[in-house]
């Protein structure tokens, strides 16, 4: 039992070290000026808190907001009114996914192929079969030419 226990926290801390390691590798994306990719949000979390302080953020930079990780497609001024979930086409929203890889649906996220996205109309799964998408505007089950029913 106790070499259960300790393959698992082996096993826990390699999690831990390779989250750390893809956090680095997006911000170094983003200070590229590059767009990360769409499954960045599993790295969200180690990403700064957006704070309305007035300063400029700079295009493709990277933040948290209200749980969910945003990145911002131009420059803008963090200002209450320019929040992410305010100023809406500024940001491309990078969802944290939860335990079992699944991404929470939302408008304005980007969705490559192999992605599964939780329908924010229909609560079902769907997964990202063609057709990558910049900004998706529709339910996963409103884009059949993109998704199909998650049976997994």
């Amino acid at each position: 039992m106790s070499e259960i226990l300790e393959n698992k926290e082996i096993v826990l801390q390699n999690i831990r070290e390779l989250k750390a390691c893809g956090a680095e590798m997006t911000e170094a994306i983003a200070a590229a000026g590059k767009d990360v990719p769409a499954t960045a949000g599993t790295f969200a979390g180690s990403w700064k808190d957006w704070e309305p302080d007035g300063k400029n953020a700079a295009a493709k930079s990277l933040w948290l907001y209200q749980g969910i990780g945003y990145q911002a497609r131009t420059a803008i001024q963090k200002i209450s009114e320019y929040a992410p979930d305010k100023a809406t086409n500024n940001y491309a929203v990078r969802p944290i996914p939860d335990a079992k890889g699944v991404f929470p649906g939302a408008l304005n996220m980007d969705v490559d192929v192999g992605m599964k996205v939780r329908d924010w109309e229909d609560g079902k799964v769907y997964l990202c079969y063609a057709n990558p998408i910049t900004s998706l505007q529709w339910a996963p089950h409103n884009v059949p030419a993109s998704f199909q029913l998650y049976e997994g």
